[in-house]
Formats: C-alpha cells, structure tokens, sequence
C-alpha cells in the first residue's frame, strides 16, 4: 500500500472517529444579529457627520460556541443589483486533525466593531477603487463564515447617497414689501411666493432689524420613511405682521413698525443643508390720512351730451396726509347694477388737487341718465386704503320736456295750415301746454323786428303741470296789439344744463275785413268748338291776398246742383269756363249760376251766390253733307290687365266718316287728373281697332278703380276737327309683390279730412259702392288668404323733416286708419270674414309719386290690400 492511499484511509479514519475525542456534540451555528434596518442616508465626501455608512458589526455577530470566525464580507449594490464596493476578510489556515486532537488555538480573522461604506467603488467594475459613487439608492448586505463553516447573511438593506443640498429655487419678491397689518389696509398682509426641493423638511423665518426671530414655521413630510411625502416650501408663504414663534407670549400681536428680512431653510435626510436670505426686505408701516372729495356745483348734476353746457363734473380733492402716497383711484358706481362700479380712473402719486369727470364708462361709452356715488382711494405705499366719503352725482341728459299747442277757437284750424286768427270764426287763440313742474319755465314771445319778450310763467301764476290760456290778441293791459306774425316758445334749463324747449309756433294776428266781388265776361255759352261763344270768362274781385286757405268757384245748374268746381290754396284772376262738368263731360244745355267764396285762415268766409245766369246752348247745327265725323267703341269694361286672365286687353274700335282726305290722328288716354298716360298717333286714315295693355309708355301699369278717359281725335287736310270721349274703367287689379297678392284703390272717396264714405257728392258715393263690391267680389276669390288693409295719405308739409313727423304721428296715421277702418266695416257688411282683416294706418310712410309732384300724388292718397295666404 503507498503512502498516499495510507493517508487517505487514515484522514477517513480519523474523520469517522472525530466525535471520539471532541466534546460529544455539533456545536451551534453563528449567527447574524442584525433587526430590520430603515434606509440610511449618507452623503460621503463632504466631512460631514453622515459621510459614510458605518454598521455596529461586533454588536451583531453571535459566534456559536467553540466556533470562530475565519470570515465576513460587506457587500454594496447599485438598483441593478451590480457590486459597486465590497469588504471581505478571511483567514485561510485551518488547524488541522493533530491540532484539534490536541487542543491548538484556532485561526481566524478579527471582528472589528464597525463596518463601513465610505460612498465610493471598490472592486466593482462599475468605477474606480476610491472613486465617489454618483447620488442614487444602493443595498447592502453582510456576510459571515466560522470554521465551522456554518454561513450567516443579513437581508439586504436600503441606503440612499445623497450629495446634493437641498436647493432654493426661488425667494420672492413679497407682492408688498410695505405693508400694513391693520383692518383698514388693503396691505394688511404680504405674500412672498418660493418654491425649492422637495425634502423632508422647510423652515421659514423672518427677522428683525437685529436678527432676532419674530415669526417661524416648518413644512414637514409627517411620515419621512415615506419619500413621496417630501415637501416643497409651498408658494406662497403669507405673513399678517404678527409674532409666530411657538409658544411665545407674543404670539399672534402685531410686531413693531420696522424693516425685516426672510430666510429660507431645509437639512436633508443626508445631512447637507442650505440656508438662504433673501436680498429684499419688508417693512410694517402703519402711516396714514384721511382725503375728502368735493364735488364743486351746488345741484351735484351734469349733462355729459357734447352740447357745451356742464358737459363734465368738476370735483376737488384734499388729502390730510400727502407723504408717502402710491396710487389713487376715483370710483363712480351705479348702485342700479350688480357689479355696480362701472368707471375707475386712476393715477400714480401725487394725488391731483381737482380734475373733472366727463360721464364715460370703461368703454368711453356715455353712461345712462340716474344717480351715482364718486368716491376717492387714496392707497399709501404699506398699503393702508383710505377712502372719502361717497358723493352723490347725477347724469341727466333729458332736456326738460313740454309740450305747447296752440289752435284757434272756436274754430279749429288743420295741423298742416298756419294759425291766422282775428275773423269771425277764429276770433282768438287757445293755448295749451303741459310743463315739467321740477324747472321754471319761460315764455318767449317774439315778434318779427322786435325785440323778444321774456315772461316767466310762475311770476304769472301758471305752475303746471297743465297750463290753458286763452289770448283774443290783446297785451296785458287789455289793449289790442296790431296785426303781425307773432311766435311763442316755451324754455327752461335744469339743474344739469339741459335746456328744453317746445317748437316755435307761429300765429298771425289779422283782423282785416276782406270784401269779395264777381262779375262775368259773356252770357252765353255754345260749347260746339265752332269758337262761337265756347267760353265765357269769370273773373273774382277781393281785397286781401294774404293767409287764404280755400279760393272756391261754383258752378250750379237751374237746380242747384253742383256741376263744376274750383278749389284751389291760391287765388286766380280769371276762370274759362268751357262748359264742362267736373268729370270733363260738356254740362246739358239750361242756365246756371256762379257762387264765390274765399277762406281765409283767420276764419273769415266772403261769399258771393247766384252771380249769373250763363245760359248755355249745346244745340249743334246738323253736320253739312261731307262734315268729318268720329266714332270710338271701347270694350270689355271694366278692364283688368293683371294677369290674371280676365279682360287683360283693351280694344279700341276707331271710325272716322269724312269726304276730305284725313290728314293725322290721335289716340289719348289720360288719368282721373287729365295727365296724359298713354297716346298713339298717326298720319292719314287711323286704324279701324287698336290695343292696349294697360300700361303707359314708360311701364307703369294702370290704378284700380278708376277712370281713364280715352279721346279719339281726327284733323282733316283742311285743318278741320273731330273728337270722341270715351270712359274706361279699370278693374280691381291683383299684382304679386314679394310673394304676396297686393290690391292698390285710389279711387276709393272720402269726405276731405275724414274718414266718411258717404258724407260725399252722390256721384261719388255710387262710385265708392260700385268699386266695394266689386273688391268683395274679388276677394272672395281668395278665401285662404289673410288680408291686411293699409290707409295711405299724402304729406302737404314735405319740405320740413320735423314738420312732416309731427304731421305724419298726429294726423297723417290716425287719419289713415280710420279710412282703412272704415273700408273694413264696408267689406264686413258685403260678407268678408271680419277675422281675415286688419288694419293699419300707414299714413305718408310709403308714397308712390314724390309729394311735391302736384299732378301725381293723387296715387298715393289710396287703401291698399295685402293678401298673404
């Protein structure tokens, strides 16, 4: 047997026999006393108390009994698990089986009483030996071996590197650095805004002048193991001037007036630190005054409408204390309005002495008419507000309002004619008013090349609101004053420099008397054109040319009828009188007479009856053989060219006897006022039949209702002349406009101002029944249709925009109404549905011809019918 093999089997041996000469057991393994570790912070390479881990090692290590420690091992891993640092000692020599036999002392390595990590790499191959690890959560874990070989291990446990202090990100400035700690400040605090790291805890605390503490507090994660519950300085930090140091008997007082600083700071869990001061201060100043504002007008009223009276408001401003001022604001409020202050005006120090307020809002708009409250902010610079006392104002821009009418009496005179009294029938004038009782007024009474009266009405006894005076054209003293234009206006001025006034009205005085006369050149009338006799010459004789309102020729036949008449606004020489009646037909043969009168607007009526007779002798001599002759037939009536279908053309059947060669003809056609509408003409023998439309040459269609008369005239080459008349009636024409169905009646009469259908010549009244059935027949054509029936009338006073408005509200739309009114009952009794009409008076709204074309507007005065299904 070799050696080695006799070795082995001996080292068995020994092996198997161990237990023989030891102590009879297994001793205890070693053991790792080590509790749970919280994570550990350290912040190595600043010298610092927390630069390094250090663990109690000789405290943890338990040996077992008879056992040593031959090694132990500190081990550091990054987040990855990698070695960033290791510690290890091991004894390698063992004793041996002599050595145990014989009780030798055993190897093994010293348990020194601490372990620790210094924060850099060691044997790793993440970094150099020595070399600072970069800040970030790292584990570590020990290790220990005896020679029993029996292995202990800590768990592994958490610690942080943290070089970095905590850092102070910002530090103010506080919104005020003065500021005042008092109820009436507006600066009763300052607010400093700050923001840094988060940490586990912030300190604030602010000094005096001499570095002592007046007020402190800490933000604080209340659970520190739990890092996501660090804490920023919150932003901002608030200080209402008062002690704060916990507990301190002065807590909660305000400090003394002063200068005082802030400092922020915060130690991390690592140990580093940062203290900050900040480079400005606050001061507590408690200075102060009173201000007064002053508005200088006795009423506290203006009228802010650019007319140059009292247009802004002045005020003053007086301050008690004008050191250390920063701002000032005026505040207009309407206590009217939810957010009420609707003006603010402000400015930097000094606070003005005066100024003046122009009534604008924000928006350079004008505020609207009431009372409002103006007040003064005087802001100092630690922030105390003082403020006046508010002052009332008002803004009126309503002028003070009245109204004046003036009318004779007792007979009344039209709204569009002029006030002429002194006659018999306007012997004087009536005087109404209604006055704004808050202001006096004044009477301003004119005269032309005098000069203007002024009366105040209350030193007259007349107080309002209703004023009625009657004046028979004579002065105070009861004398008469002498015929002329007088005008009168009502003034007065409020408290805000409004300065109201009624129109100027005019009124003439005119007491003359006015003798008429009338006389009549020829006798005889033979209306044959044979220029015998086809005219005779009326000519009237007056005195006074001035203010005549009506200038009324009469023609009457044997009866007293009425067959012709002129009434004219302007008087006239002479009237020729043909023999036709008032519809342009000659009159029948008789004797008739001529009555004349004027009117005048001072309510004077001459009038001259009976003058006369004219006889008048329509006997023609039997035509000679080979006399021209005419003839016309016109045909259907009525005509209705509105597209509709029905009666749309006009045929005209022309005939012309005559043994001469005819050498030109004509075909007119004129409207109810003889304007010529249409004509055709020609040279030679005329045609033997004509057509026609409806429409004039330059397109515009013919009225409803109405007359037209055509005349057929024939000239023969020896300049001989013939003529026939002939009526055509036009139908109720129906025309689409703007989708709806519209109905124009011109012809429809009225008795002059009034809405009377019957209270009119008879011929007219048949015309008036005739043209309303006709319209019910028309409309009963369109049973699903709405109908809107429109008065129309015509401006006489069109040249004066503030006189047509006043005619147009109080004459021209009452007046239409009541015709379109009036129509609607005629229509209900004809059998219309009284619910499918309405009525609206449009009076000169809506004109078709300009007012000031006399030969036209007879188309304007009309009622209208709008049909809308």
């Amino acid at each position: 047997m070799n050696v080695k093999k006799t070795l082995l089997l001996l080292g068995v041996g020994l092996l198997l026999a161990a237990p023989l000469f030891g102590a009879g057991q297994q001793e205890d393994a070693t053991e790792l006393d080590m509790p749970s570790q919280p994570r550990q912070y350290i912040s190595p390479g600043d010298g610092g108390e927390q630069d390094e881990l250090e663990l109690p090692f000789s405290t943890i290590v338990i040996q077992s009994e008879g056992s040593v420690i031959v090694e132990y091992n500190l081990t550091v891993f990054d987040g990855d698990g990698n070695v960033v640092w290791t510690e290890t000692q091991e004894e390698e020599d063992r004793v041996g089986f002599f050595g145990r036999l014989f009780g030798s002392e055993k190897p093994r390595v010293d348990v020194p009483d601490t372990l620790t990590w210094d924060g850099t790499y060691k044997d790793s191959e993440l970094g150099n030996d020595g070399e600072l690890v970069e800040d970030g959560d790292y584990s570590y874990q020990l290790f220990v071996r005896d020679d029993q070989e029996e292995v202990s291990r800590t768990p592994p446990f958490n610690v942080t590197v943290d070089t970095e202090a905590p850092e102070v990100r910002e530090l103010g400035p506080p919104d005020y650095r003065i500021f005042a700690p008092t109820e009436d400040s507006e600066r009763d605090r300052t607010s400093i805004p700050q923001d840094g790291s988060r940490e586990v805890e912030w300190v604030g605390t602010i000094r005096d002048s001499d570095g002592n503490a007046v007020w402190r507090t800490t933000w604080e994660n209340s659970t520190p193991r739990n890092r996501s519950a660090d804490v920023s300085p919150p932003s901002p930090v608030t200080w209402d001037g008062t002690y704060k140091l916990d507990d301190d008997e002065r807590d909660g007082e305000r400090v003394p007036e002063g200068t005082y600083s802030y400092t922020l700071e915060s130690t991390d869990r690592a140990g580093n630190s940062t203290e900050e001061t900040a480079d400005w201060q606050i001061t507590v100043s408690l200075e102060s005054g009173g201000v007064q504002l002053e508005v200088e007008d006795e009423h506290a009223a203006f009228s802010p409408n650019g007319d140059g009276r009292k247009d802004e408001l002045p005020f003053s401003v007086s301050l008690d204390e004008p050191e250390g001022v920063a701002s000032w604001e005026l505040e207009v409020r309407d206590p009217r309005m939810r957010n009420p202050v609707v003006r603010r005006v402000t400015g930097e120090a000094p606070v003005p002495e005066e100024g003046s307020f122009d009534g604008m809002d924000e928006e350079g708009e004008p505020l609207r008419d009431g009372t409002y409250e103006a007040r003064m902010f005087v802001q100092y610079e630690n922030g105390i507000t003082v403020s006046s006392q508010p002052k009332e104002f008002v803004i009126d821009t309503d002028a003070p309002d009245a109204r004046l009418i003036v009318d004779t009496q007792p007979q009344s005179t039209p709204s569009d004619a002029p006030l002429v009294f002194g006659g018999t029938r306007k012997p004087e004038l009536a005087l109404e008013a209604e006055i704004d009782t808050e202001v006096e007024w004044t009477a301003i009474i004119g005269n032309p090349g005098e000069q203007d009266i002024e009366v105040d009405l209350a030193d007259q006894g007349f107080e309002g609101p209703e004023i009625e005076v009657e004046w028979d054209g004579t002065d105070l003293e009861g004398n008469e004053v002498p015929d002329g234009e007088y005008s009168l206006q009502l003034q007065a001025s409020d408290n805000a420099g409004n300065v109201g006034r009624t129109r100027e009205i005019t009124a003439v005085k005119d007491t003359r008397a006015a003798p008429i006369d009338l006389s009549i050149d020829g006798d005889t009338l033979s209306p044959v054109r044979d220029d015998v006799d086809d005219t005779v010459t009326i000519l009237p004789e007056y005195e006074v040319e001035e203010y005549i309102e009506e200038f009324n020729l009469e023609i009457r036949d044997e009866d007293g009828e009425l067959v012709r008449s002129i009434y004219r606004n302007e008087p006239f020489e002479e009237f020729e009188w043909a023999g036709e009646n008032n519809f342009d037909r000659l009159v029948p043969e008789g004797e008739y007479t001529v009555d004349f009168q004027i009117i005048y607007y001072n309510g004077n009526r001459p009038q001259i009856t009976g003058v006369g007779p004219i006889y008048v002798d329509r006997t023609e001599p039997e035509p000679e053989p080979g006399e021209l002759q005419v003839d016309m037939s016109v045909g259907p009536l009525p005509f209705s060219p509105d597209g509709d279908g029905r009666n749309e053309t006009l045929t005209m059947e022309l005939s012309a006897d005559s043994e001469l060669p005819i050498d030109r003809w004509s075909v007119e056609i004129f409207d109810p006022e003889t304007n010529g509408f249409m004509s055709w003409s020609g040279e030679g023998d005329p045609p033997e039949e004509l057509t026609w439309d409806g429409e004039a040459e330059d397109g515009e269609l013919v009225q409803s209702a109405v007359d037209y008369e055509a005349v057929f005239r024939v000239v023969d080459n020896e300049g001989n002349e013939a003529e026939v008349e002939r009526t055509v009636r036009t139908d109720i024409l129906v025309s689409e406009e703007d989708g709806r169905l519209v109905i124009r009646l011109p012809g429809i009469h009225f008795a002059a101002f009034s809405a009377d259908l019957f209270e009119i010549e008879e011929e007219k009244q048949d015309e008036n029944f005739s043209t309303l059935r006709r319209l019910a027949t028309v409309l009963d054509r369109y049973p699903d249709y709405d109908i809107l029936v429109e008065g129309h009338a015509n401006h006489i006073i069109y040249w004066d925009d503030e006189a047509m408005e006043e005619e147009q509200n109080e004459t021209l739309i009452p007046l239409s109404r009541n015709r379109a009114q009036e129509v609607k009952e005629a229509l209900i009794i004809l059998g219309i549905d009284r619910d499918r009409m309405e009525v609206e008076g449009v009076g000169g709204a809506r004109p078709i011809e300009p007012f000031e074309d006399k030969d036209m507007v007879w188309k304007n005065r009309r009622v209208q019918f709008i049909l809308e299904r």
